[in-house]
Parts: C-alpha cells; structure tokens; sequence
C-alpha cells in the first residue's frame, strides 16, 4: 500500500508537472500571442501617423489650389465683365445705315453685304414672313 500511495502521490506529482507545462505553454502563447498583436498595433500606429501627415499635407495643398481657384475666376469674370460688349454697341443709328446702304447701292455691292450683315438677314426674315401674310413691309434701308 506505501507503493500504491506513492505510486499515487508520484502520478500526481507528474500530471500536477504536466498541468503546470501545460499551464506555462499557454501563458507563454497567450503572451506572444499579445506581443505580436502589439507590434501590429504600434505598427499600424506608425502608418495612421503617416497618413494623417500626407491628409493634412493634402489639405494644405488643397487649401492652395482652392485660393488660386477662386483668385483665377475673379479673375476671369472682371475680364469677362470688360470684354462684355454694351447691347448699345451693336446699333448703329438708322442714318447711317441709310448711308452704308446708299454708298453700297452705287457700287452695287447692296446684295453681298445684305447676305453678311445681321441687321439686313434679320430684316430680310420679316419680310419673307410678312409676305406669306400678305402685308407689306416697308423699310427704309
């Protein structure tokens, strides 16, 4: 029986060994395990304080381009607004259109110039219309 017993108690002693190794290898993995994610963590932390620099970079850049954006189309409109032709600019009064007409219908150049010039297509225009109305228009160019 002093055998059985110490025979049990040395059993014991080795499964308690084997649960303490067993309990030591886990702790061991569960450490490196948490190392590991660590490294990972510090790692990915490096990048997020890359990126947020290249972001703000960018920002920057944007904020640049932005100001330049808006200085070229103020820019662009002031010289738009100048170049912008007044309506008045493309009336000439009606006596010297007479005399345009007058000049043009001694050389007999009336017929070219009417074909080019807005104001005799446009008059040209109504009085095709208005004559499928049967009224007459009458001019004085």
């Amino acid at each position: 029986m002093a055998t059985d017993q110490g025979a049990r108690t040395l059993g014991g002693m080795f499964e308690l060994a084997g649960k303490v190794a067993h309990a030591q290898r886990r702790k061991d993995f569960e450490e490196e395990k948490l190392r590991e994610g660590r490294e990972e963590l510090n790692q990915l932390i490096a990048k997020l304080v890359l990126k947020q620099a290249q972001v703000t970079e960018h920002e920057a850049k944007l904020s640049e381009r932005t100001e330049e954006h808006e200085e070229l189309s103020r820019e662009l409109e002031s010289k738009r607004a100048a170049a912008e032709v007044p309506p008045w600019s493309s009336e000439l009064p009606e006596a010297l259109w007479e005399k345009i007409a007058g000049v043009l219908a001694e050389e007999k150049k009336l017929l070219p110039f009417a074909l080019t010039c807005k104001r005799f297509r446009a008059i040209q225009k109504r009085v095709v219309s208005s004559k499928g109305k049967r009224q007459v228009f009458e001019s004085s160019v």
